[in-house]
C-alpha cells in the first residue's frame, strides 16, 4: 500500500507480484469460471489453492487472501489483464483481452514446478512474455487504475526507458529511483539525459553524497531502499525479453572495479525493434488523460487490438438549434448530451474506428440523422446541422405555469416527463421517479423565471447553486447543514436567500427542511457580514409549526424568515412589481 503525505508526482512501480503467477492466475479464474463474477473471499482462497498446486508460491503453503488481492493488484492489474470493478454493487472482478491473450501465449507452457524458486532453478519458471512486452509499450502513466498515487505524470514509461538506454546504453538503478521516476512528460527527456551524464561524471565522493541523501528522503526510501520500487521496475523490464538485468561498474572518478551497481540494459539484437517502437509503431500516439475514466482506460490497455490510446473528438451542433446527441459503436451508447446550437460535445474516440453519431429531437425523441465517421490523425472535429424544431421562447409566464404544473404533480409536469422519457430511453435509467431530480428541477424552474426576471431589472442579480449536467438534467444545491442555499437573487443591495423544497406532508418536510433551512442561511449571513440578509422558504403547502421552529433559530441573528406557499410566490414574481416584491418579501 502507498503510504499517505508523500509526493504522488513519481511514477508508480508494483511491488511484489511475477509473471508466473499472473498467468497461473489467470489460468485459475479461467477454470473456475470466475471472469465477471463477485470478488469475495472465498474466490481468493480457492484462488489461492489453485497457486500452491501449481507451485506459483514462494513457499509450499496456499498464499492468504491478502496475497491474492496483492497479487492482482500488481502486474495483472498494472498492465490492463484484469482488474476490480468498483462500479458495480458487490464488486466483480474482470479478465480483460489482454489477459485472455497472455493465458493462450503460455497455456501450453504451464509446469507444475513446487515453488517460483524451483521453477527459477529448473528454467521452467515463465519470466519473459512478448504479450507483457505489447502491454508496457502501451502503458501510460498515470491511469485511472493508479490515479489515487500517482498524479500530475503523463508518460509512456516503458518508452521513455528506452530512449533513455539508447541514449545512455544503460540506466542503473540509482539513476532510475534518482531520475528517471520524476520524468512527468516527455519534454523532459533530453534534461534527464544531461544529468545523467553529469552524475555520471561526478567525483564518486559527491555521486554517493548525493545518493545518500536521497535515500533519507521518503520518495528515496520507497525507491531505494525499502522494498525498492527501481529494483520491481528492473523486473518489469525483463519480463519484456529485450531487457535485460545486470551489473555495471559506475565511471564516476574514484571508483574502483568494487563499485559495481545493480542496472538495466537492451539485450544484444533488439536494437532494430526498440528504433521501430520509438519511431514507426506508435507513430502519431499522444498520452491521453483518462482522468478517472476507468471503463475507457480498460478499453485501451485491455485491447489488445488498441495500441494507440483515444483522443478528444468535437462534434459540433451546427443545427438552428439544441439537438440531443448521442456516439454509438457496436450499438452501445458510450456518451452523449443535450447540445446547444454552436455548441460542442467532445468524445474520446479511438482512431481508425467507426463511430455512429446520432442526432435527436429534444422533443419528441425522433431521430433527425445518423451518421457514422471515422476518425484519425487529420480530423479532430466534426459539424453536424439538422433542421430542429426549436418551439417558442419560455416567457415568465410559461415558466410560472410550468412551476405551479410541476408542484401539484407526483413526478414532473407532463412536458418534461416527455423530455425524461427520451432521455430514459437513451440511458436506460429511471428518471421520472427520481426524487433528487425532482427537487433539481424545482430549483432550475425557479432559477430561470428568476434570471428572466433579472433581464427585466426586476430583481438585480441571481445565483443558483445548483447545475445542469448530461443531457440538460438539473442537478440541486448541495444539501445538509453545511450545504448551500438553493437560489440567492439580490434587490436594492439586500440578499435574498431561497430555500425550496417540493415535499407537502408535515413531518417529512420538517425532517428534511427543519434544521438545513436555517443552517443554510445562517451561514451565508456569517459569510457575509455586514449585508442585509433575508431568508425565504416556499413549498407546495407551509406547515406553522414547521416554519415556527425554523423562525425560532433566526429570530435571535436578526434575520427575517419569510415562508409562503409556492402559488403565492410565483404570483408575487409574475406581477413584476419590483418595489411590491421587495417590500412583501421583508415581510414575515
Amino acid at each position: 500500500m502507498v503510504q499517505k503525505n508523500r509526493s504522488k508526482e513519481i511514477w508508480l512501480v508494483p511491488k511484489r507480484g511475477s509473471l508466473h503467477q499472473t498467468i497461473c492466475l489467470i489460468e485459475s479464474l479461467i477454470n473456475r469460471n470466475y471472469d465477471q463474477t463477485r470478488w469475495n473471499e472465498q474466490k481468493q482462497n480457492n484462488l489461492g489453492n489453485d497457486l500452491r498446486k501449481r507451485g506459483a508460491v514462494r513457499a509450499k503453503r496456499s498464499p492468504s487472501n491478502q496475497s491474492i488481492r496483492t497479487l492482482l493488484a500488481s502486474v495483472p492489474q498494472y498492465f490492463g489483464l484484469l482488474y476490480i470493478d468498483s462500479s458495480t454493487t458487490p464488486n466483480t472482478v474482470k479478465l480483460t483481452d489482454s489477459g485472455k491473450k497472455l493465458y493462450d501465449y503460455h497455456k501450453n507452457n504451464i509446469k507444475n514446478i513446487g515453488t517460483l524458486g524451483d521453477g527459477q532453478k529448473s528454467g521452467e519458471l515463465i519470466e519473459t512474455s512478448p504479450i507483457i512486452l505489447e502491454q508496457f509499450e502501451k502503458l501510460q502513466i498515470t491511469n485511472p487504475i493508479i490515479l489515487k498515487d500517482c498524479e500530475n505524470i503523463l508518460v509512456f514509461p516503458f518508452r521513455v526507458v528506452l530512449r533513455l538506454l539508447l541514449e545512455l546504453g544503460y540506466l542503473d538503478r540509482e539513476e532510475l529511483a534518482y531520475f528517471v521516476f520524476s520524468i512527468r512528460g516527455e519534454d523532459e527527456i533530453p534534461l534527464v539525459i544531461n544529468n545523467i551524464k553529469k552524475f555520471r561524471k561526478q567525483n564518486k565522493v559527491d555521486r554517493d553524497t548525493d545518493i545518500k541523501l536521497f535515500r533519507g528522503t521518503h520518495i528515496g526510501n520507497i525507491t531505494l531502499v525499502k522494498a525498492p520500487s527501481a529494483l520491481y521496475f528492473e523486473n518489469l523490464c525483463h519480463n519484456t525479453g529485450i531487457i535485460e538485468k545486470v551489473k555495471v561498474q559506475i565511471p564516476n572518478p574514484g571508483s574502483s572495479n568494487k563499485d559495481k551497481k545493480s542496472a538495466i540494459k537492451i539485450k544484444a539484437g533488439n536494437e532494430t525493434y526498440i528504433k521501430e517502437i520509438l519511431n514507426n509503431k506508435y507513430k502519431g500516439a499522444e498520452v491521453y488523460d483518462f482522468g478517472n475514466r476507468l471503463r475507457l482506460w480498460i478499453d485501451y490497455i485491455g485491447n489488445p487490438k488498441r495500441l494507440i490510446p483515444p483522443r478528444d473528438i468535437s462534434l459540433v451542433n451546427k443545427s438552428n438549434g439544441s439537438i440531443i446527441m448521442t456516439v454509438e459503436q457496436n450499438g452501445v451508447m458510450l456518451t452523449g448530451d443535450l447540445v446547444e446550437k454552436d455548441v460542442d460535445l467532445i468524445a474520446p474516440m479511438f482512431l481508425r474506428e467507426d463511430y455512429d453519431i446520432v442526432l435527436m429531437s429534444p422533443k419528441d425523441g425522433n431521430t433527425l440523422s445518423r451518421v457514422t465517421i471515422t476518425p484519425d490523425f487529420s480530423v479532430d472535429s466534426y459539424d453536424f446541422s439538422v433542421t430542429a424544431n426549436v418551439g417558442k421562447i419560455e416567457s415568465i409566464n410559461d415558466i410560472a405555469t410550468s412551476i405551479i404544473k410541476h408542484s401539484a404533480s407526483k413526478t414532473f409536469d407532463s412536458n418534461y416527463s416527455s423530455y425524461l422519457g427520451i432521455i430514459e430511453n437513451i440511458i436506460g435509467t429511471d428518471l421520472i421517479h427520481n426524487k433528487n431530480l425532482r427537487g433539481a428541477y424545482y430549483e432550475f424552474l425557479y432559477y430561470k423565471l428568476l434570471d428572466l426576471l433579472r433581464e427585466e431589472g426586476i430583481i438585480d442579480d441571481v445565483f443558483w447553486n445548483g447545475r445542469i449536467g448530461q443531457f440538460g438534467l438539473p442537478r440541486p444545491a448541495p444539501g445538509g447543514k453545511t450545504g448551500t442555499p438553493d437560489i440567492v437573487f439580490m434587490i436594492n443591495n439586500e440578499f435574498f436567500i431561497l430555500e425550496l423544497t417540493t415535499i407537502k406532508p408535515k413531518s417529512t418536510q420538517f425532517s428534511a427542511e427543519g434544521s438545513s433551512v436555517p443552517d443554510h442561511i445562517k451561514l451565508f449571513s456569517e459569510d457575509n457580514s455586514g449585508s442585509v440578509v433575508n431568508g425565504i422558504f416556499s413549498a407546495p403547502a407551509i406547515h406553522e409549526r414547521n416554519t415556527s421552529a425554523m423562525q425560532a433559530i433566526l429570530d435571535p441573528l436578526g434575520i427575517n424568515l419569510k415562508c409562503v406557499v409556492d402559488q403565492d410566490l410565483v404570483s408575487l414574481l409574475i406581477s413584476k412589481d419590483r418595489n411590491r416584491i421587495y417590500n412583501q418579501l421583508k415581510r414575515k
